[in-house]
């Protein structure tokens, strides 16, 4: 694997890859009470296909030029025919896609699975935000604002985040190399808001593949043990998806969520697990046929479940050491 630097605000940060830790263990979720679920940060893409749509109606990712494809690492091909029956079966359009540590490109369509393969990231772009806040902005005010940002999915507190940079592009750019850190090639962060409303960064367009990618490689960049504390003991409103009861293990998790033009709510997950001892980054997005942020988790822990007796890994990701 490649040797990725992160340049940040002039300076090149060399990642370290021999000294990355592995997460902290989970323990119980924070004591205080999150807010109830609302929009969590971003605008749609229209190109998020509603329920029933095909796959073929799925946008690919506008990010720019495909990124090269990693080894296939996992047996999600052969669950294909098993995630569209039970699309048929929820009445809703699924998405998951998954990646190992260390391995150059994303995944490709033999790592990737369902109808959704791009869609807003919405909340889930609070990782990244977090992790440039903490190297170009550390103290104990960014401390804050990361927790409750990851914790709770505090929209004020993300946005206090993203307004510490002098300008929407700094802030754009900021958030961008941290993904390209993070193994994401293409990704484009947006400066400037699509829809009113909404947070900028939440309304970059994230494919799953790419997402699995960053997620995977996440553990050895700059500041990750802290952002990974948070996303360990998220709030209750994000406690869904990825789950140690459905066979996953050592989960560290983020949300995103929030309604199209229409009201439909895109349910999606970032997430880092082991399963059988393979450390792998997954995410997950499910748009219901309700609608609502409910019966979209509800759908991504139907999806989550069914996954965790089926999902096998065929390559170990670790960070290098």
């Amino acid at each position: 694997m490649r040797r990725r630097g992160l340049l940040l605000g002039g300076t090149a940060l060399a990642l370290g890859l021999a000294s990355c830790l592995a997460p902290p263990p989970t323990d119980r979720p924070p004591s205080s009470e999150p807010d109830p679920p609302g929009p969590s940060s971003a605008d749609p893409s229209p190109t998020t296909p509603s329920p029933g749509a095909s796959s073929a109606a799925t946008a690919a990712p506008s990010s720019g030029a495909e990124s090269p494809s990693a080894p296939i690492v996992s047996n999600l091909a052969d669950l294909r025919p098993g995630i569209a029956d039970l699309e048929d079966a929820l009445g809703a359009v699924l998405g998951v896609a998954v990646a190992v540590a260390g391995a150059d490109g994303v995944p490709g369509r033999e790592d990737a699975a369902g109808s959704i393969r791009t869609g807003p990231a919405w909340s889930t772009a609070k990782v990244p935000l977090a992790l440039a806040a903490l190297t170009e902005h550390p103290g104990a005010t960014t401390d804050q604002l990361v927790s409750r940002a990851i914790r709770l999915s505090d929209n004020d507190a993300a946005q206090r985040l993203w307004d510490a940079w002098s300008s929407p592009r700094q802030a754009a750019r900021a958030v961008a190399a941290v993904l390209r850190a993070g193994g994401d090639e293409t990704t484009t962060v947006p400066s400037a808001p699509q829809r009113t409303g909404y947070s900028v960064f939440g309304q970059t367009d994230w494919s799953l593949a790419l997402q699995a990618r960053f997620a995977a490689d996440l553990a050895c960049l700059p500041h990750a043990n802290a952002v990974l504390q948070h996303m360990h003991h998220v709030g209750d409103n994000q406690r869904w998806g990825v789950s140690p009861a459905d066979g996953f293990t050592d989960v560290a998790r983020k949300g995103g969520w929030g309604p199209d033009a229409n009201g439909t709510y895109l349910v999606r997950q970032l997430a880092i697990a082991e399963v059988d001892g393979h450390r792998i980054g997954i995410t997950l997005a499910a748009r219901s046929a309700g609608g609502s942020f409910d019966d979209g988790t509800h759908d991504l822990d139907r999806l989550s479940h069914w996954l965790g007796s089926r999902l096998r890994i065929r390559e170990d990701g670790r960070c290098p050491r």
